[in-house]
């Protein structure tokens, strides 16, 4: 595929330098558009542990899958955090008071975790605090499912 259709909808060179795109061709890349969409908007994500290394240590990737689909029940943007916690090496930890707690995993070189506790402070402040009450329900919704390995 040149990068004349690509772009523009259309292989012949000369008409795509004259603004000579014919109408079909733009319906046609309309109608391509139009089907993209349609499959974006009826996408169900697909929840999963992006860390599931961490579960050898930490035997929490089960909880982290359904911490994060009911995360995005509550709201997608709180669901993205998460996420990127996760990613960065947040474990959750039993907790008699509150279900589950998020703890940081440590790697002082910050190659697998995060390098501090202080680091993590900072940045749980920065995206996780405004989300503190709706955090604080799904920890503690988390501890029902008491089937699963802990």
């Amino acid at each position: 595929m040149s990068r004349y259709k690509k772009i523009l909808g259309s292989d012949h060179r000369s008409n795509v330098l004259k603004n000579e795109v014919t109408k079909n061709e733009v319906t046609k890349n309309k109608n391509e558009v139009t089907k993209i969409k349609r499959m974006n908007e009826s996408h169900t994500p697909h929840f999963y542990d992006p860390r599931p290394d961490l579960d050898k240590n930490y035997g929490d990737s089960v909880r982290w899958t359904i911490l994060l689909e009911l995360a995005h029940d509550v709201d997608p943007e709180l669901y993205g955090r998460l996420h990127g916690f996760r990613c960065q090496g947040t474990t959750l930890k039993k907790s008699a008071k509150w279900g589950y707690i998020l703890i940081p995993a440590i790697d002082p070189q910050g190659n697998t975790a995060w390098c501090s506790q202080k680091e993590y402070d900072g940045e749980k402040r920065k995206w996780l605090d405004p989300y503190r009450n709706e955090l604080i329900a799904l920890l503690g919704k988390i501890q029902k499912f008491k089937s699963l390995k802990v």
